[in-house]
């Protein structure tokens, strides 16, 4: 039973409570009215003893009958006092406009939980529809790569160091120094590391605000790369995930973009880069931390 029900429930309580107080006032005013009747009686008896001087038979059963409906009367009269039977109403239209207030506030949870469980389900609806657009961005893409022409493998060539082992070692030599190198960018800017402070966490956040992070962003292809870690925890991404997410860059490097999705739709927690405003946002379904980023 919800607290609508319990509401029109207790309504009909209270105005039953209070048609029976109000059949028990009528009741009370009838007991009034007996045991005056009652006093007139007993003023009657007594007059009647005072002429009669205790002669003559035939008035003794009248008599007893007077007194036995005397007493009869005032004991009524006691059962069904207006005070008495007024506390005993009030305390019962009390008690149900107690428990109708109790009710109104269970209806009044129960809205705000429904209202709670709309917004969710709202959110939700917003980040599958973000995914959605993801998703085909990402078909059309691939369907882009794979409808392009292969391109031609050149012949093969004899290399003139392989015969010859200096040659070779010098070439893995020049092919190391060229690791070492910093990889060129896909997207028109460099990669770039910047270094952070956890503004505000909120819920069951793995760190805490005033811990240092970094944030670490690289092109992809099409997309951007994000790694943000706050002292030995890593917030984004998820263990085995590559941290790609959508944004929009300029020759500088990335100026904003978001992964809309939350762990339990994607793997990954959601995350929100606005680089004008030098902030970094990381959230889940029950915790949040907004970062200061330093400027690059």
């Amino acid at each position: 039973m919800d607290g609508s029900d319990d509401l029109r429930r207790l309504e009909g309580e209270l105005a039953e409570a209070r048609r029976k107080a109000a059949e028990l006032g009528a009741a009370a005013a009838r007991a009034e009215r007996a045991e005056r009747k009652a006093q007139t009686l007993e003023a009657t008896l007594a007059e009647v003893r005072k002429k009669s001087g205790g002669r003559g038979s035939g008035l003794g059963p009248m008599l007893g009958a007077i007194v036995v409906f005397a007493l009869m009367a005032g004991g009524v009269a006691y059962l069904f006092s207006p005070e008495r039977q007024q506390h005993v109403a009030g305390a019962r239209v009390a008690e149900a406009e107690a428990q109708l207030a109790q009710a109104e506030a269970r209806a009044g949870e129960s809205e705000a939980r429904a209202s709670e469980a709309e917004r969710r389900a709202q959110s939700a609806e917003e980040h599958a529809r973000a995914a959605e657009e993801r998703a085909g961005r990402l078909e059309a893409e691939l369907s882009r790569v794979r409808a392009a022409p292969a391109p031609a493998e050149p012949p093969a060539e004899v290399d003139p160091a392989a015969a010859d082992p200096a040659a070779m070692l010098e070439a893995v030599r020049r092919l190391e120094a060229a690791r070492a190198v910093a990889p060129p960018s896909l997207g028109g800017w460099a990669p770039v590391e910047l270094a952070g402070v956890v503004r505000r966490a909120t819920g069951e956040t793995p760190v805490r605000a005033r811990a240092r992070c970094t944030v670490a962003l690289s092109p992809g292809q099409g997309d951007c790369r994000a790694r943000v870690r706050c002292g030995p925890t890593e917030l984004y991404p998820s263990p085995g995930h590559g941290g790609y997410f959508s944004c929009r860059t300029d020759e500088t490097g990335p100026i904003a973009g978001r992964d809309f999705n939350v762990t339990r739709a994607s793997g990954d927690p959601m995350l929100d880069l606005d680089m004008p405003a030098r902030r970094v946002t990381v959230a889940d379904e029950d915790w949040e931390v907004e970062i200061a980023l330093s400027a690059r």
